[in-house]
């Protein structure tokens, strides 16, 4: 690929205290000598914000897009989509990194993007690392990179992280874009482009520093992964209800795992199966959705799945999800014991 425009997207909510540095970050890693000649666009999307992080991106010389969809697979969408209209670059010439306003950047980290982009790679996807003041340090990269080969042989890594990723615009257009997912879009759009025969390199050699905290702004991601973390290495953490009830910043759906299409979740209230309704009264929850959006692989041992929520407030649903390969064997018909696994998560509405 023949890039000479390079655009970063930056989804943001409430990012008023991390913002800066991850814009400064980008501003170092924008002036790095391996992309001479080549113009980079920041593009700050920033998504039903109440602080100052739209006055924060502009003040640092980023682009911003205001937008209130709550969601961070629209908003990252919605950065792309404005890269591409304000680049002025061809999709062919135009290579689209994001990152996470909890997140810094190496210097050299657009510079190392743009060369795979050269040697013919159509997506690069990175790793993250935590900052080693933090006590989760340790046990994340213990968790982290528990399938790491040995040294000198490389590693190609099963995560997938919206904070350290880069794909060619083309590609990105071919494979369909971001989904509208609440959690879990940027390993949506991985797999798209993968199954789309797009050349897709993991690698871990140029990581991204990102935040240890444990209550994040987009629920079902990596704060997830950290809070779960902390409580089982022992480690300090809150495990008070999250502020923002109905913020799907703070909230949103969680993902779980499921086979081809879609099931039916029967709910099952906490303390009551009703929720209020305009008119007073108290009725009973309706159904909720699940929606298998990528399939887990023996690649990629992971699935994603879109959760619904049609009522007008919280409700709590189970669901139960299976897997088989292409002759329909689940993994349980192999084994003299078939264990059954009840899914159990709180699905609140939005995300």
């Amino acid at each position: 690929m023949s890039a000479d425009s390079i655009a970063v997207v930056i989804p943001a909510h409430d990012e008023e205290r991390l913002l800066p540095a991850a814009l400064a970050a980008l501003a170092r890693a924008a002036r790095h000598p391996g992309l001479a000649a080549v113009r980079v666009l920041t593009v700050v999307v920033a998504d039903a914000c109440r602080d100052r992080t739209e006055a924060v991106a502009r003040d640092a010389g980023a682009l911003v897009v205001r937008t209130d969809c709550r969601n961070p697979g629209r908003a990252r969408a919605a950065g792309v989509r404005h890269s591409l209209e304000r680049s002025f670059a061809r999709p062919s010439t135009l290579w689209i990194a994001t990152t996470d306003a909890d997140s810094v950047v190496p210097s050299g980290w657009l510079a190392h993007q743009l060369a795979h982009a050269r040697e013919g790679w159509q997506a690069v996807v990175g790793t993250v690392t935590l900052p080693l003041s933090s006590p989760l340090a340790a046990p994340h990269l213990a968790l982290y990179e528990k399938t790491r080969p040995p040294k000198g042989i490389p590693w190609l890594h099963p995560h997938v992280h919206g904070a350290n990723l880069g794909f060619a615009a083309d590609a990105y257009l071919d494979a369909g874009g971001f989904p509208p997912l609440t959690a879990g879009e940027d390993r949506a759009l991985v797999h798209a482009l993968e199954r789309c025969g797009h050349r897709v390199l993991r690698t871990a050699a140029c990581p991204v520093q990102t935040s240890p905290r444990l209550r994040p702004r987009a629920h079902g991601g990596f704060g997830h992964y950290l809070s779960a973390m902390a409580r089982a290495s022992g480690q300090p953490h809150d495990s008070s209800p999250v502020p923002g009830m109905g913020d799907p910043y703070e909230l949103g759906a969680s993902t779980g795992a499921g086979d081809e299409g879609a099931y039916r979740a029967r709910p099952r209230s906490r303390s009551t199966a009703t929720t209020p309704s305009a008119d007073g009264e108290a009725h009973a929850l309706k159904d909720g959705t699940a929606e298998l959006i990528a399939c887990a692989s023996t690649d990629d041992p992971y699935a994603t799945v879109e959760a619904r929520n049609p009522n007008g407030g919280e409700g709590r649903f189970t669901g139960k999800a299976g897997f088989s390969d292409e002759h329909g064997f689940s993994p349980a018909d192999a084994s003299e014991h078939r264990p059954r696994r009840d899914l159990g998560e709180d699905v609140p509405q939005g995300w």
